[in-house]
């Protein structure tokens, strides 16, 4: 029987865009537009994968029901985001694996469900998430399982939050995160966060990663937040420090 992709977006134009990529792929696709029927559909033996539009009105109502239904980990969830959204903090509570911008590529969708659903699997566990979840973006590759992050090949230590500041980059690049949201995903307690913190913290990270490297894989978008950027045709920018070592 054929893996089965499950889709909900209320753009009938770009399902149908998708249907015929992935049942050209060898995928079953099943439409479900309400929460009910994405929550049936996840806990069903066959499905593979999901794909949420986050353009869709009954997003929050579905993140909400795979948060309570325990769903979330084990079966690989896709959002199909678009450049500037600011969902992503419901996205990560609700345990979304991995962000696809529109307009979406789909050699990086057919990526996403052959590594995304296959990682850590055995057997009749086919499209259920193991404990290894490995993020990957650029030459950063964080472990999920045993919460470690290596860059260029090189372990890279990280304290609590600069750890979950990165997942939050690497699980939604190309992605404008504003300081509040950053604040959200990163700080655990209920103690208000200066935003001025954060700039410390993610000056910390930008400089842990450019150390093994040689770059600056963050960005900082002015009065807007940071983004990791990771598009096709992005050249490796080399840090200001080295710029002037080789001027």
């Amino acid at each position: 029987m054929k893996p089965v992709v499950v889709l909900s977006s209320e753009d009938a134009e770009f399902c149908f865009l998708l249907q015929y990529i992935l049942e050209a792929e060898g995928y079953a696709v099943c439409l479900a537009s309400k929460p009910a029927q994405v929550i049936r559909l996840a806990d069903h033996p066959n499905t593979h994968a999901i794909l949420l539009d986050c353009s869709s009105d009954n997003l929050g109502a579905i993140c909400e029901g795979l948060r309570r239904s325990a769903l979330t980990g084990r079966i690989p969830i896709a959002a199909l985001v678009g450049a500037n959204s600011d969902r992503h903090i419901e996205l990560i509570e609700a345990g979304i694996d991995e962000s696809l911008v529109r307009p979406l590529a789909p050699a990086r969708l057919l990526q996403f469900l052959k590594t995304g659903a296959t990682s850590g699997l055995h057997g009749e566990d086919l499209g259920q998430l193991g404990s290894g979840r490995t993020l990957r973006q650029l030459e950063i590759e964080m472990n999920l399982a045993s919460q470690r992050v290596r860059c260029n090949g090189r372990p890279l230590d990280l304290a609590p939050i600069g750890f979950r500041l990165l997942q939050c980059f690497l699980q939604f690049p190309n992605t404008v995160h504003s300081r509040s949201s950053l604040i959200a995903a990163a700080w655990r307690g209920t103690r208000p966060v200066d935003p001025r913190t954060v700039d410390v913290h993610i000056g910390r990270l930008r400089q842990a990663l450019r150390q093994l490297s040689g770059y600056d894989a963050i960005r900082t978008v002015r009065t807007a937040g940071y983004m990791l950027e990771t598009r096709s045709g992005r050249s490796a920018r080399p840090s200001r420090h080295m710029r002037a070592v080789e001027g």
